[in-house]
């Protein structure tokens, strides 16, 4: 039986047409930019409570800092004897940045759809993607059994991250969930392309039941999403009350939360099933 790389291919397009979507809503129609200044002026109530903690959290993001993470996914790899996934991991964290900065600053643009707004595109967020790259790398790269774990300290990680931004005013929320998708995207077909030189042996391979439980909290906080979504669709700017404003920010926090739990289990699910105990390359 043959955990074929269609799954993770038709996974990793369908991240394309979200990120496509999500892209299209918030940086190009009118309603998806109120939304999201409703929910940037919202992440300055309390905001200074733990703001100097977030930029703190934040400074750690550096070039280095990427190149040492895909150092360390490469070693990790090559000492489990596990070449291919060693390179794919690396060049997924490096996939993941280089696209983020090219689709930031080259391809995407931010028309001025609402008044007094003549900012730049920032999405998606540098930052996030850092955090959520150098993540689905070390996933891709460690053994099944530590992977459960580490994959929800890295749903609290990347979610922390894209908070800080947050707090911090410099990023919008719907910049920070696009970095997730980059993220996840990119993994998803790395996946794929281990799956094309890999065979496993017609056994039942035994779910993650972590997967599972963050598939399923993920999916119930982007319903939070939805559902301040609507409570503040009809909101403007100009009338927009100090309650609405944080409805709109719990609504964009709720989404990168939920993005980061279900991107991440749905490569936990991947993995696990491909990296299976009798798993052998051809």
């Amino acid at each position: 039986m043959t955990p074929g790389p269609l799954l993770p291919a038709l996974a990793a397009v369908g991240v394309a047409g979200l990120f496509a979507a999500w892209a299209w809503f918030f940086l190009d129609t009118r309603r998806g930019q109120v939304l999201d200044e409703l929910a940037l002026r919202g992440s300055t109530i309390g905001a200074w409570r733990l703001d100097a903690h977030a930029e703190g959290l934040l400074q750690t993001v550096s070039v280095p800092a990427v190149a040492l993470a895909m150092a360390v996914v490469l070693i990790v790899g090559l000492v489990r004897g596990r070449v291919g996934a060693a390179v794919v991991g690396a060049g997924v964290v490096a996939a993941a940045n280089v696209s983020t900065q090219l689709l930031k600053y080259t391809v995407l643009t931010r028309p001025d759809l609402i008044p007094g707004d003549h900012a730049a595109n920032s999405l998606p967020s540098g930052h996030t993607t850092v955090a959520a790259s150098i993540v689905v790398g070390v996933l891709i790269v460690v053994g099944r059994r530590l992977r459960p774990f580490l994959t929800v300290a890295g749903v609290v990680v990347v979610t922390a991250f894209g908070y800080a931004t947050l707090v911090n005013q410099w990023h919008r929320p719907s910049d920070v969930s696009a970095a997730v998708l980059v993220a996840c995207g990119w993994a998803y077909a790395g996946e794929a392309l281990l799956r094309l030189r890999r065979r496993v042996d017609p056994e039942p391979v035994r779910r993650s039941p972590v997967a599972g439980v963050l598939i399923a909290l993920g999916l119930l906080a982007l319903g939070v999403t939805v559902i301040t979504g609507m409570l503040v669709w009809g909101v403007g700017l100009a009338d927009a009350s100090r309650a609405e404003q944080f409805l709109a920010y719990a609504g964009g926090s709720a989404a990168l939360a939920g993005l980061v739990a279900v991107g991440l289990g749905v490569l936990l699910t991947l993995r696990q099933r491909s990296d299976a105990p009798r798993l052998r390359e051809r």
